[in-house]
This record gives structure tokens, C-alpha cells and sequence, in this order.
């Protein structure tokens, strides 16, 4: 069995996927463009909810609050790591900021109903939802909207 070598960001399933040009800026160091703006292709769904938001089943006050949200869980290490996160002896300590984004986090998802909670989470975690479930996490990225005030 043979495969087709991978053509990179500009083989044919790259160039396929729906994507945007942004400009970001050059690094300080080690850039070819120090502090000058480059031109980069961004890939518009990277996401559960960037899909969600797409397709119109959330507002772009919901896709702030869940991108807000996923922020939030991740800086937080609730998500799931790719590599090992080594802290002291007795377990892994969280730095201020860490502990910060956990109590933001935690805060945030008990405001919402557990349903809720189950269907934001599921997003967040990568889930597509049945559409039966599309309501209620509209229902809870609201509650969020509401009180970030997005």
C-alpha cells in the first residue's frame, strides 16, 4: 500500500479547507520580518464551537463567551495535555495565574444548569452535539454572554 506524501499548507486538503488572511506580526527576534506585519492563511474552523458559529447555530456573543471559556479550562490544565506537566514533589502546583483561570473557570460553569454544563463541556471537549442539545447550549453560552456582558 503506498500513501501520498504530505503536501504541507499548500497541498490540495489545505487549500480546500475555508480559510482567512490575517496579519500577524513579525517576532523581535528571529523573524524575517521583525515588527513588520506578515500575511498569514488562517483556518476559519479549528474548532467545535468556530464550526457551531459557521453554521449559524451560535451568535458571535456565544462563540466569545465559549472561546472565553476554552481560555479559561486551558490555562487553567484542565484540558487534555499532549505531554507530561511536572510540578513539586507533593503534586502539581498551579502558578497564580493558573489557580486564577481554575476559580474563573469553575465559577463560570456554576452558573449554568448541569445540562448545561454537560453540553458546553461537550463542545469544548471537541463533541459535535445532536441537535436536540443544540438549545441548551445556546441556553448556557446566554447565561455566560449575560454575565461577562460579551
Amino acid at each position: 500500500m503506498t500513501t501520498e506524501p504530505d503536501h504541507g499548507s499548500t497541498g490540495p486538503a489545505a487549500l480546500a479547507r475555508r480559510c482567512a488572511t490575517v496579519a500577524i506580526a513579525g517576532e523581535s527576534t528571529g523573524s524575517a520580518s521583525p515588527g513588520r506585519a506578515t500575511l498569514v492563511r488562517r483556518v476559519v474552523v479549528q474548532t467545535v464551537y468556530d464550526g457551531y458559529h459557521e453554521a449559524g447555530v451560535i451568535s458571535k456573543p456565544q462563540h466569545a463567551a465559549a472561546e472565553r471559556l476554552a481560555n479559561l479550562r486551558h490555562t487553567a490544565g484542565l484540558g487534555t495535555r499532549v505531554c507530561g506537566r511536572y510540578g513539586e514533589a507533593g503534586g502539581r502546583s498551579l502558578s497564580a495565574d493558573d489557580a486564577e483561570a481554575r476559580d474563573d473557570y469553575h465559577a463560570a460553569m456554576r452558573l449554568l444548569t448541569g445540562a448545561e454544563q454537560f453540553a458546553v463541556l461537550d463542545v469544548l471537549c471537541g463533541t459535535v452535539l445532536p441537535v436536540f442539545r443544540e438549545p441548551t447550549l445556546r441556553a448556557g453560552l446566554d447565561a455566560l454572554v449575560r454575565e461577562w456582558e460579551l
